[in-house]
């Protein structure tokens, strides 16, 4: 078969030059795009792990089973601690409790795609009350199997076994006898969990995180309201005027500090421990929620005046993943309470409330593992 051929002209050979320069010169462009993108998001990702340094790291081992000797807790007395040396007003915080003889016992994460982080407060009044009870107790299941965020709030008066103590006693009493390895250790032994990384707040940081948002939105009910007001006036007992909160003056739907909004999750005498754990999970979902449609820079406004708000055993790559990971769940967030009613009874002297474990498991169980639309 005869082949042509065609030999382009001279305007031909100029069109393709001038065509090839232009692709060269669009390439560059793009590429000094793509070099501008790449930096952003290097200075971004530099930025966040500059800030996210801020949060005060725990420095608590996470040992085998069989690496693990209990000793005896029996001889330990619980009192309050009536210190009050460093004030949360001149500029201190309650560290969290680490016991040297109660490390974290490794537990194999249950399913990769489903991620339990214990956030718990502590009933601290001053810097120097490191030795206390936990105050409120908050699962933070990440689940990207079924793109949900599960919030477990664990009633502080349940009834536990704690290990080096011969007779039960409440879950918040863990901590006080063994910090928060050995709280880890009871919640994970007596529920089957896997927790391996928590967050503590103490009185005040769990404040200042909801400060660095803007404050949050909660609808108030008239008769929290005086409550609210009492919690407030003793907080502001512990810090200078100029930088107290002011007293609610009205129901409704209002914008609530992080003091404002901390005195009404801890209304205790209103009705009972069961609304107050809803009403820190709401608290906690609200936040959750702001941040997730925030824009870049308040996210980072936020890392940068909140994330020194807590404690952790989490580095910086643990932050970033369950951050990354999480934001994107928070239009999916189910809540739920143990022990959950009809699974518990009432011990009055010392008051308790006995569970049925066995049962209240398998329920935590499908709620943490399980799809929540179901």
């Amino acid at each position: 078969m005869r082949r042509s051929y065609s030999v382009p002209s001279k305007n031909r050979i100029q069109a393709d030059n001038s065509a090839d320069n232009g692709s060269r010169r669009t390439g560059r462009a793009f590429g000094y795009i793509f070099l501008a993108v790449v930096g952003l998001i290097m200075g971004v990702i530099l930025y966040i792990f500059l800030v996210l340094g801020q949060s005060l790291r725990t420095q608590i081992n996470i040992v085998d089973a069989v690496n693990f000797q209990p000793i005896s807790l029996d001889n330990i007395q619980l009192t309050e601690n009536s210190s009050n040396t460093v004030s949360w007003g001149e500029g201190g915080r309650t560290r969290v409790y680490v016991h040297p003889d109660f490390p974290i016992i490794k537990i194999d994460q249950k399913d990769p795609d489903i991620e339990n982080v214990l956030v718990f407060g502590v009933d601290a009044r001053t810097a120097d009350d490191v030795v206390c009870r936990a105050d409120s107790l908050i699962l933070v299941t990440i689940d990207r199997k079924y793109k949900a965020i599960k919030l477990t709030s664990v009633m502080r008066d349940s009834q536990v076994d704690i290990k080096g103590r011969s007779d039960p006693d409440r879950i918040n009493a863990a901590y006080a006898y063994g910090g928060v390895g050995l709280l880890i250790n009871t919640l994970n032994e007596t529920m089957d969990l896997d927790i391996q990384r928590f967050a503590m707040f103490d009185f005040w940081s769990a404040a200042s995180l909801i400060d660095a948002v803007g404050g949050i939105e909660i609808q108030v009910t008239q008769e929290e309201v005086p409550y609210t007001n009492q919690s407030i006036q003793e907080q502001n007992q512990l810090v200078p005027e100029a930088s107290q909160s002011p007293y609610l003056e009205k129901a409704g739907l209002l914008k609530l500090d992080g003091r404002q909004a901390v005195a009404w999750a801890r209304i205790r005498k209103l009705d009972s421990d069961y609304v107050r754990t809803s009403r820190q999970r709401t608290v906690m979902v609200t936040l959750l929620r702001q941040v997730s449609k925030s824009q870049l820079s308040t996210l980072l406004g936020m890392a940068n005046g909140g994330l020194n708000a807590f404690e952790t055993n989490m580095g910086s790559s643990d932050m970033i993943r369950i951050g990354l990971n999480a934001i994107p769940l928070t239009s999916r967030i189910f809540e739920y309470r143990v022990p959950e009613d009809g699974l518990y009874t009432v011990n009055p002297d010392p008051w308790m409330m006995i569970v049925d474990w066995e049962q209240q498991t398998r329920a935590l169980h499908e709620f943490i593992w399980g799809d929540p639309s179901h």
